[in-house]
Parts: structure tokens; sequence; C-alpha cells
């Protein structure tokens, strides 16, 4: 639904971000995703617990969270790479997943 970041070799002046449809695959036992977005060259994968209400994913620098009643996430990185090619600091996500 929307994104947003922010830059601290700009004194964290605000990120250039545009929200974008990306893939997330759950693997059976909900232990692991892998995240496949367009401006990445490559497939981020993160680890996973599931709660009562939520699955958290994290690796060293991204966490991404599902309802999976719901399937409204958040998702954070705190090292972002743009479309552009640049890199921002830190960026935050949220929207509503929609099953294929």
């Amino acid at each position: 639904m929307d994104a947003d970041g922010f830059n601290t070799n700009e004194k964290y002046s605000g990120g250039r971000y545009l929200p974008v449809r990306f893939s997330v695959l759950i693997n059976d036992d909900k232990s692991s995703i892998e995240l496949k977005r367009p401006n990445l060259s490559f497939t981020q994968i993160l680890s996973c617990e599931e709660g009562i209400n939520f699955i958290t994913c994290s690796s060293d620098v991204n966490t991404f969270v599902l309802n999976p009643t719901t399937l409204h996430f958040t998702s954070s990185n705190l090292l972002s790479w743009l479309y552009d090619g640049g890199v921002d600091n830190m960026s935050l996500s949220y929207g509503t997943c929609v099953m294929l």
C-alpha cells in the first residue's frame, strides 16, 4: 500500500520509495520465507517464527511480519536498495498480501 525510507547521509531526509508488488513464498512449515522484489537481483530468505496471530520473519537487516488471517503485512529494512541503484538506510512498508 505504501513505503517510505530515510537516508542518514542526508540527515535523515525522506527516502525515494515507490510502492511495488513483490512475491512472498512461505514454506510449508512456515519456518522461512523468500522475498522476491522486482528491484533486486537476488532473493531475500528470512527465517520465521509463528506466533498466535502473526508470522514474524527476519534476517540480519530485514523484518517481515504477516497476519495470516487478514493477510496484512509490515516490512522494515535497515539497508534498502532503491530502483535507481542508490541505497537508503532504512525503509518501512505495509500492505495486504494477495494469494495467487
